[in-house]
């Protein structure tokens, strides 16, 4: 049932972009033709550069399309579930969690929480563009959610600096949502990267932390954090 829900909302996040790809890829292939075929004139090699422009067009058009349609997507959502309103009164009921548990099932099964984590890994990688196309709709209507600490910032600290298994291990977690990801580094009033006092000490076959961390986003609700700290060697 996990692997069958993944894969569902891997297709319907892509359907579109698919679409416009196809015809796309189509068009460019008498470019790519072209390349390898220079020794047959430049008259046919600037024919197929032109029908590759037209490709990189027709793909620029349709690609701003898809981001509108997703636009509109987030924009019908969030006035309708998570208006101002919302957010005034869960602010209001002294809650406990940092955010509604139903909204964020709601965004997970939207596949907004995959955008940025490769498809093998369960996500459905359409990248940063398409990734601020929706914050951009939560923040008109002060939405609380995990999305950002946890499928942007925690997606994308496991994506540049994790292993093969470490991504493995955490990024389907963070495409279910199952897993709150953020990430622990400042420990001053304000940001500096080179003053990082935590210490990170060998102990066995692990780590074992010291130190304090500041303004950590989703520190309440986080399931895991990634911590930045110094180890014996500095």
């Amino acid at each position: 049932m996990f692997q069958s829900t993944r894969q569902s909302r891997k297709r319907s996040s892509r359907a579109c972009a698919a679409a416009a790809m196809f015809q796309s890829t189509r068009q460019s292939k008498a470019f790519e033709q072209g390349v390898f075929r220079m020794t047959g004139g430049r008259a046919e090699l600037r024919e197929a550069a032109g029908q590759h422009q037209a490709a990189v067009s027709f793909f620029a058009q349709t690609g701003c399309a898809v981001l509108a349609i997703l636009k509109d997507q987030a924009t019908s959502w969030v006035e309708t579930e998570l208006p101002v309103q919302k957010f005034r009164e869960f602010r209001n009921s002294n809650s406990d969690g940092g955010f509604d548990p139903k909204a964020w099932s709601a965004m997970v099964d939207m596949g907004w929480t995959g955008i940025l984590v490769p498809e093998n890994y369960g996500g459905s990688d359409l990248g940063y563009l398409t990734f601020g196309v929706i914050l951009e709709q939560l923040g008109r209507q002060l939405c609380a959610s995990p999305l950002f600490a946890s499928a942007y910032v925690g997606a994308s600290a496991i994506n540049m600096g994790g292993n093969d298994d470490q991504k493995q291990r955490w990024l389907p977690g963070i495409v279910d949502g199952s897993e709150i990801l953020t990430l622990a580094v400042d420990e001053q009033p304000r940001h500096q990267r080179d003053a990082i006092a935590s210490k990170a000490s060998a102990s066995d076959g692990g780590f074992l932390l010291n130190g304090v961390k500041t303004f950590v986003p989703e520190g309440m609700s986080a399931t895991t954090f990634v911590v930045a700290a110094k180890t014996d060697a500095g």
